[in-house]
This record gives structure tokens, sequence and C-alpha cells, in this order.
């Protein structure tokens, strides 16, 4: 997967550009085959194994492949059309923020405007490291020859881009923009088919757009394959006003082909590995030089001796505490004992080739927002492709939780909420706050990745 380069969007006259840096978006090679082709071509190689999991979904990814080969997009009404009338709003920022993501564009006027029918897109769900990313690839790489405009975008970057650019609109037009209905009218009008990478759902504010943004997409003919280590019905699950989620599901259901890829294989373990970069306990000595010693290989002491680096995000500052050429050393406590938003690791991710991460501590299940820092680092390293080292008090694998105790957890979980919902909890008042649970699952695809980052040919240049 490849990484989307966060970028201020610039306001023009008429309206803001959600342009996605060329760079970062996976390159489409023209193929004349079919994704059923490239499969076998790939298992006849030896370079995927067989996996009578992946070959089911490969026939759907193949059926999606043929629908296609006769589909044209209708024009996308052009976005002027829903540049807004100024009007003045509630002072609460909330507020704001939701009617501008709930209410439909007044100024959209062309009634003979009919939603289209279009093929069904894929949703792909399972295990970490089940070839999930691969298949989508695998689909993007050898779409038809008549869709000449896809783009391939890992899930949580774009949002950073929706929430950036609906910033500027704001700044431009005041707090009556529409911005998902702009934003998906002028999406739609560079793309035919998008590929979601990664889709997941933590917040309210997420769950909102995304519920606005698949609707005004679907409206305007994309199609959309999307990957997810959880199915439909399982997003946002317990979140916050999930009922006013409820509906983005029902759509996903109803407009996608829902399969889960149960392979028992995860590739991603599989391959070779490097020697060990992830290294532990962090405390002992040897340890330390070990951590000292990459520093330097990676680094350039003598050319570029340790100095501090200054990043601007969103106008804040970030501290890089320790810096050589194009590598960064930080402690755990100074990457993720502070407050960072997913922005700020995508910033590093950019600026940076290696990253040494020391000192990472054993997190019980109540660190939710420690690991949460975390996986969202090692998620922007890994798009952006840059090789990491971590020392650690313990193995890496049990840093967090793991889904292996999540009975467990769950039984916990269970026990809340039966105390929650008795007479007497109502009586006093008892919320059973129970968290972690979405964290565990994200630090499994976490482990995968870190698995992969290991491997002998992402070290190589």
């Amino acid at each position: 997967m490849l990484f989307l380069r966060l970028s201020f969007f610039r306001g023009i006259q008429r309206g803001i550009s959600m342009s996605i840096p060329r760079r970062h978006i996976p390159i489409r090679h023209s193929s004349s085959k079919s994704p059923k082709e490239a499969y076998e071509i790939k298992v006849k190689e030896g370079n995927w194994r067989p996996d009578p999991h992946q070959e089911k979904a490969v026939v759907l990814v193949n059926r999606l492949y043929h629908e296609l080969q006769s589909y044209t997009q209708p024009p996308v009404p052009k976005e002027s059309l829903y540049l807004p009338r100024r009007e003045k709003e509630g002072s609460n920022w909330f507020s704001k923020f939701r009617s501008t993501i709930n209410k439909c564009a007044s100024s959209f006027k062309p009634s003979s405007f009919v939603a289209p029918q279009i093929p069904k897109g894929i949703y792909l769900y399972g295990d970490v490291g089940c070839g999930k990313t691969a298949l989508m690839d695998l689909f993007y790489n050898n779409l038809p020859s008549n869709i000449t405009h896809s783009k391939r975008i890992h899930f949580h970057a774009f949002m950073l881009h929706i929430h950036q650019s609906a910033h500027h609109l704001k700044q431009v037009y005041g707090y009556g923009v529409d911005t998902i209905e702009y934003l998906s009218a002028q999406l739609a009008s560079k793309c035919t088919v998008l590929c979601f990478d990664e889709l997941q759902v933590t917040d309210v504010a997420g769950a909102l757009i995304l519920r606005r943004l698949f609707e005004c997409l679907q409206k305007y003919g994309v199609v959309i394959f999307i990957t997810s280590n959880r199915a439909p019905d399982d997003l946002y699950k317990n979140g916050i006003q999930r009922e006013s989620f409820i509906p983005c599901i029902h759509l996903l259901n109803e407009s996608l082909n829902v399969m889960c890829l149960d392979s028992p294989n995860d590739y991603r373990r599989l391959q070779t590995q490097t020697d060990d970069i992830y290294l532990y306990p962090s405390k002992d000595p040897k340890v330390k030089e070990q951590v000292q010693a990459f520093f330097e290989t990676y680094g350039d002491l003598h050319a570029d001796p340790t100095h501090k680096v200054q990043l601007e995000v969103f106008g804040r500052t970030i501290l890089v505490p320790r810096v050589s050429k194009d590598t960064a050393w930080f402690t755990f406590k100074e990457l993720c004992g502070e407050p960072k938003s997913a922005a700020d690791y995508i910033s590093l991710a950019n600026r940076f080739k290696v990253f040494i991460i020391s000192d990472i501590p054993q997190l019980s299940i109540e660190a939710k927002d420690i690991i949460r820092r975390f996986i969202n680092f090692i998620d922007a390293v890994y798009d952006a492709r840059a090789k990491i080292i971590l020392s650690a008090d313990v193995p890496v694998d049990l840093i967090y939780p793991t889904p292996e105790g999540y009975k467990h957890i769950q039984s916990i979980k269970n026990y809340n909420e039966s105390v929650e919902n008795s007479e007497i909890a109502s009586e006093s008042n008892y919320h059973g706050d129970f968290g972690g649970v979405e964290e565990v699952f994200a630090f499994s695809r976490c482990l995968s990745r870190l698995a992969e980052m290991r491997r002998s040919d992402w070290f190589q240049p």
C-alpha cells in the first residue's frame, strides 16, 4: 500500500481542488489480463501460494471486472452547483459540523439528475495478513481498458484529506457549504472506480462523514472496492451515536458484495525475515548499544551530527529530538506519550525514511489512547514504506493485549452491560466504562504489519 501525502489544498475563486499528489497514488499499469488470469499467473510463477479462500474472492473480483467492461459512468454535475449560499449558523461548533454534514446542498438545482444503475462493488474483510490488500491491488492493476479514471486510496489518509479540504472550504465560504456533497462530486468527476484500503470507523465525526460520503458517491455512479478487518455490521460497534451510522451499514450491505476472506494464513508472517530489528529488553545495555548502532548505521553522524528538527503541522510544532540524515529517533514516551493526531504521524512518515523507537513499555488494556497513537504511527510508516527499528521491555507481540485474550475481555464487558442494564444501575446512574476492545483488534493488524516490515525485502534500497 502506498501513502497519500498530507498537503494543504489551495482555495481558488470557484472552489477547492481535492487532487491527490500523483506520486502517492499507486501506479496502475495497463493490462490486457483479467484479475483471474493475473492471479493464475502469480500462482504458477510461485509468487502467490494456492489458497481456496482467495480463489473464491478472485471469482467475485473477476465478475466485477467483466461488469465494468460494459459500464459507462454518467456525467457528474459540476461542483459549482454545490457552492453555498452564505447563511448564519448556530455558535456551537459541533452543531455547525453536524448541520453541515447532514443537510443536502440547498443550491442543488438539476432535478433531472437521476442516480445511475451501477455494478455492485466489493467489500472484502477478514483477519490480518489474509491477502485483502493484495487482491484489491490485483483488481486495481488489471481494470478493463474502458475504465480510464480510477483511484486507490488508504482510507485513513483519505479521511484526513476530507477533513483538511472541508476546513479550507469553510475558510472560503463559511459554514453554509455542504462540504461532503461538494467533495464527493469533485471526486466522482475524476474517477469511475474508487478503492478504499483498510476502512475503519473510530469516532462519531468519521461515522457521520462516511455515511454521507458513500451516499453521494453511490449517487454519482462511482464503483467502490473496500477492504477492512471488520464486517459492515461490526463497524463502529458500541460507538457514540451509532444509530446515525446504521443507514451507512445498510448501504454497504446493499450496494456492495460483502465477502469474508477467512484464510488461515497470515502471508505477511510467512516471508523471510531480516536480522532482528525488534529488540528487547530495552533496558539491557547490549540492546541500548544495538539501538545506538542502528542510529549510526542509518544516519550519518560525521556528515550530519545528531540534531533536533521541528515540523509544522496544522500550525502546530512537532519536535523530533534526534535526527541524522533521513533517520529519526524517538523514545516511546516522546512519540506517543502526548496527544498527537494521525496527521502528525503522516507528516513524520513523509519526512524521514528510517525510524527508531526505543523504550516501549508493556501497556495495559486501559491504555487505549496511547496504543491508538502507536497504531496510527505504524500505519503511517507502513504506508510510506519507511524502515523501523523498535526496542521494548517485552517482545513486540506482548506490548498490548491481542485477540487471544478477547474472550476474557468480552466476559468483563458482558458483565458490565448486565449490571448497567439492571434496575439498581438505573437508580444509581452506573455506567460500566469498558474500553480497548477496538484497539485489541487494531493492534493485531498492527502486529501483522510489523511482521511484514521486518522482511528482508522491506529493508532493501
